[in-house]
């Protein structure tokens, strides 16, 4: 009978060792580093500028977070800010964006465009996006909202 229990603990600690090495793998595969293409993100993140991207659950998108997505009508990857959240109206109008009618206010240094006008309602797993360098950046300005599926994970800068 020791035999038996010592043969279980050996099974036990090899369910244990592979479900560690499986889980720190995961873990380490869920993020990479890319490098910022372009001047959509400036003034706050030039070109050049190196961003961890996470793989995340998007429900715990925030408005102000930067998302790394993939587009299916060009294939293309873009980063870009995070404005509007599911269920919300966005109103742009003379430099000033509005959610549900409340002005928004960006704690971050962005370049206006005079020219950007639009209203967009969003639906379930819709984000409205924007790049920080308004007047030079490929946004929803352009391709309106993206879906939930298209974010491949939130970027943060590696300093």
């Amino acid at each position: 009978m020791p035999e038996m229990d010592e043969a279980v603990m050996r099974s036990w600690k090899g369910i244990v060792l592979v479900s560690a090495v499986f889980l720190i793998s995961s873990c380490v595969s869920r993020s990479k580093a890319i490098q910022l293409q372009g001047p959509s993100m400036e003034p706050s993140y030039p070109d050049g500028t190196t961003l961890r991207i996470e793989e995340i659950d998007v429900s715990i998108l925030e408005r102000g977070d930067l998302v790394y997505f993939q587009l299916p009508i060009n294939s293309n990857f873009y980063v870009k800010r995070v404005i509007g959240l599911p269920g919300e109206a966005i109103h742009i109008e003379s430099r000033q964006i509005q959610i549900n009618g409340v002005p928004l206010v960006e704690p971050y240094p962005i370049i206006s465009d005079e020219s950007e006008e639009g209203s967009y309602t969003l639906g379930q797993g819709q984000y409205f996006v924007l790049g920080d360098n308004r007047p030079d950046s490929l946004d929803s300005i352009n391709f309106g909202p993206i879906q939930a599926s298209d974010i491949l994970g939130r970027a943060t800068p590696i300093r």
